[in-house]
């Protein structure tokens, strides 16, 4: 009789459960089709009425000089703490200042991944090996995955 209570409950427990996604799900989709600006930064242009540009522009240099005041911060702190010099901080700082700019790099890499294609439906290889265990030479018999 608990059996039966205990799979009874299970069932409606997970019935409510994939109702409230299904649901969750549509509510979203309509949220998403109802806002315009699809970003908080062009949300703040349109309410300051001005190029979203100029707003993701002063953003990044805004984000810019905090991590820079964060790193003068930082290496204060180890100066004072005396695990590093003063010459050492503003060479640290000097070098991290001379890195180069990889962003563009990054975008293309981005870019190329999402290019990629599915290669879900490609075929398995068979592999054979030999490899030495606890209790020595060993056949190895598996299959190689293509990595993705």
């Amino acid at each position: 009789m608990w059996r039966k209570r205990k799979f009874i409950i299970m069932l409606l427990g997970t019935i409510l459960i994939i109702a409230a996604s299904i649901g969750g799900v549509a509510m979203a989709q309509d949220s998403e089709e109802s806002s315009q600006p699809d970003s908080l930064l062009g949300r703040v242009a349109a309410i300051l009425g001005i190029d979203q540009q100029t707003v993701e522009d002063a953003f990044k240099q805004a984000q810019a000089e905090i991590q820079e005041e964060a790193l003068d911060r930082y290496l204060q702190k180890l100066v004072d703490e005396g695990k590093i010099s003063e010459e050492q901080a503003g060479e640290y700082k000097a070098w991290i200042e001379a890195r180069p700019d990889m962003t563009e790099y990054f975008d293309k890499i981005k870019g190329w991944m999402e290019s990629r294609p599915d290669i879900s439906d490609m075929p398995r290889f068979k592999t054979f090996g030999i490899f030495r265990g606890r209790d020595g030479m060993r056949m190895f018999d598996g299959l190689c995955l293509p990595s993705q």
